[in-house]
């Protein structure tokens, strides 16, 4: 991983591009908040109690299923992804089908479709140009909405060039009238198209399908069979809960009011040409979901909404990619999905995670996806063990301590171009990388030392982590100065550090041991005010 990693970095002109899309998605996202007026707060709560529901309540998708039969459509329960392609595989062969179109699915990837369709003989056909971009070059998409983010407008070009034989110029006009061009007589001879879902609703046993390139519309209505292929927590069920994730899903995905294509589909109508044998299939995928259902770790993952918000604040996302930071669910949200859907082996990129806790602010639906990130560590630490560079930083405490008794000899020492040179290949440390200075006398020395003052206004427990205690006090002292000028009385509780590595390196026994023996010392002060 390292290698690849490095590999990414390495390439400014990729970065550089992607950092541009997320800023792009982050403004238009701010600016449709602030244009619509939308309490932010409110909005959130509502969707997180829709989506919880939905997750937690398996009454809804047998209510669902019963409403989709109902209607003349036919349902498949899938427990695994080998169930789900194997249930396309029947329909194709039943239906003569030797391909069949598709649009953009996730849930579809997550199976991996298109493999086990392509080991039977049948081929799929991507008609998302995100999704057929990645096709064509071979690779996974990258990210949760924009599969091909990761790609330039040359790169395209050349690809697409070489793909179908003749000179594509690296414009977008002509890079979509070379994939139109081919895509349209193959959306004319499908027998079987296949589509995610993006809600189902029990209410009428209906499907929302949301696309903003208008392809989700032909693949579900020309081909005589639609195939809709859907994980069972993303079934609601009212309309008025799908209305709400419907928005949602713009807002968060791409900052639009509204997705360009929102389809409701209940059932197929009769063409002309063929007013009999039309066919809809819904697959309700579980895949994992009912194990992560029962689980109070990762319950909270089945409420994504698969908007792709929070890999467009990842600091990690922004710089690797999605191939990287990634499996088939790529940045954040995908860490604790892959480790449950695709399994632990899979989910190793979860120590690229910087536990910034950007994701969690940035949710739509308020999931604590930092929390569940470090578990996946915690579990693959117990399975695999632990990493040079993470025991290192795990022993930040003990490092600053001695640091400051022998400081201001370590600063020199941490300075010195052979030790970084060591750092850089034993833990990773860049030696580029500016290294804070330590000081001889800690904030808490140096607050015993000075003459506190009494407060008139009420009393404050100080807690100095690392950086205040150890490298800059200053700091530390002109916050208590502030707070006694406010009238406030300081003390600083006989507290330990606040253990924020063991929790970013999953170390999580570790963490909340710490955390239970600072709260028998802080819970006192909290009962005496």
């Amino acid at each position: 991983m390292a290698i690849e990693v490095r590999r990414s970095i390495e390439e400014p002109a990729r970065v550089g591009k992607l950092w541009e899309a997320m800023e792009r998605g982050r403004a238009n996202r701010a600016a449709t908040i602030e244009k619509t007026g939308l309490d932010l707060s409110a909005f959130r709560d509502r969707v997180r109690l829709i989506k919880e529901t939905a997750a937690q309540d398996p009454s809804i998708a047998e209510a669902f299923a019963e409403a989709v039969r109902a209607n003349g459509g036919r349902v498949f329960f899938a427990a695994t992804g080998r169930e789900a392609v194997q249930y396309v595989l029947d329909v194709c062969r039943a239906n003569g089908a030797e391909f069949l179109v598709k649009s953009k699915s996730l849930t579809s990837e997550e199976v991996e479709m298109n493999q086990g369709l392509a080991a039977e003989g049948i081929r799929a056909i991507e008609t998302d140009l995100g999704e057929l971009l990645c096709q064509v070059a071979g690779e996974k998409p990258s990210h949760l909405v924009f599969p091909a983010i990761h790609m330039t407008s040359d790169r395209i070009a050349r690809m697409l060039s070489e793909a179908y034989g003749e000179p594509i110029a690296p414009e977008p006009s002509s890079i979509l009238s070379a994939v139109r061009a081919r895509l349209r007589p193959q959306f004319l001879a499908a027998k079987v198209g296949v589509t995610g879902a993006n809600i189902g609703v029990a209410e009428t046993g209906s499907i929302v399908v949301e696309t903003n390139e208008g392809n989700g519309r032909l693949v579900t209505s020309v081909p005589k069979v639609h195939i809709a292929l859907i994980g069972l927590e993303k079934i609601v069920r009212r309309w008025d809960d799908a209305a709400d994730l419907v928005r949602g899903h713009a807002i968060s995905a791409t900052g639009q009011r509204m997705t360009v294509y929102v389809s409701l589909i209940s059932q197929r109508q009769p063409v002309a040409k063929d007013p009999a044998g039309r066919e809809f299939h819904v697959i309700i995928l579980d895949n994992g979901r009912t194990r992560m259902r029962a689980d109070p770790w990762f319950r909270d993952a089945l409420n994504c909404i698969r908007c792709g918000a929070c890999m467009n604040v990842c600091p990690t996302y922004g710089v690797t990619g999605g191939h990287v930071f990634g499996h088939i669910y790529p940045g954040p949200i995908g860490i604790p999905w892959t480790a449950n859907v695709h399994g632990l082996e899979e989910a190793s990129f979860a120590h690229l995670c910087v536990s910034c806790g950007l994701c969690h602010e940035i949710c739509p639906v308020d999931i604590d996806i930092p929390l569940m990130i470090a578990k996946v560590k915690d579990q693959d630490v117990e399975a695999h063990g632990q990493p040079t560079a993470e025991r290192f930083f795990m022993a930040s405490e003990a490092f600053a301590k001695v640091a400051c008794l022998s400081a201001p000899l370590a600063n020199r020492l941490l300075r010195r171009g052979s030790l970084r040179v060591l750092m850089e290949w034993a833990v990773g440390v860049d030696r580029r990388r500016t290294l804070p200075a330590f000081a001889h006398r800690t904030l808490r020395s140096r607050f015993r030392s000075r003459e506190g003052q009494v407060g008139r206004v009420g009393k404050v427990a100080f807690f100095p982590d690392l950086y205040a205690e150890y490298n800059n006090p200053d700091q530390g002292l002109r916050a208590i100065e502030i707070l006694e000028r406010l009238g406030y009385s300081v003390i600083i509780p006989d507290v330990q550090w606040s253990g924020m590595p063991y929790v970013s390196y999953g170390r999580l026994g570790k963490a909340s041991k710490l955390a239970a023996d600072n709260l028998r010392v802080l819970g006192p002060l909290v009962d005496d005010g």
